[in-house]
C-alpha cells in the first residue's frame, strides 16, 4: 500500500495505549502502520514518556 502525506500526531495517551496494546488502539494503530509506515510524535510525548519510564 502506498505511502500517505496525510499523517497525524500521536498524542502520550494514545502512545501509551499502543506501548501497553490496548485492543482497539493498538489494532488502529497496525491499520496505520500499513499505510504511513512510522508514528509521529510531539517532543512533549517523548519527554513525557522519557519521563515515565525514568520514574
Amino acid at each position: 500500500m502506498p505511502m500517505s502525506d496525510e499523517s497525524c500526531l500521536i498524542d502520550t495517551d494514545i502512545l501509551s495505549y499502543i506501548l501497553k496494546r490496548k485492543e482497539n488502539v493498538y489494532g488502529n494503530a497496525l491499520q496505520y502502520l500499513e499505510t504511513h509506515r512510522k508514528f509521529t510524535i510531539s517532543c512533549i510525548t517523548y519527554y513525557e514518556c522519557f519521563r515515565g519510564y525514568k520514574a
